[in-house]
């Protein structure tokens, strides 16, 4: 259930991904969903 971009296991990533695709529907609250998956995206770098 990978998207390519993320860990293999990395299952709160995701979880977090689909909720913000989800959260599309929702408008504002994809935008909070958005700036979480930047933020947990840059933690995963470091």
């Amino acid at each position: 259930m990978g998207t390519g971009i993320l860990k293999p296991g990395d299952q709160a990533f995701e979880f977090t991904l689909a909720e913000a695709t989800s959260g599309q529907l929702l408008g504002p609250a994809n935008f909070a969903g958005r700036h979480s998956i930047v933020l947990l995206f840059y933690r995963g770098m470091w």
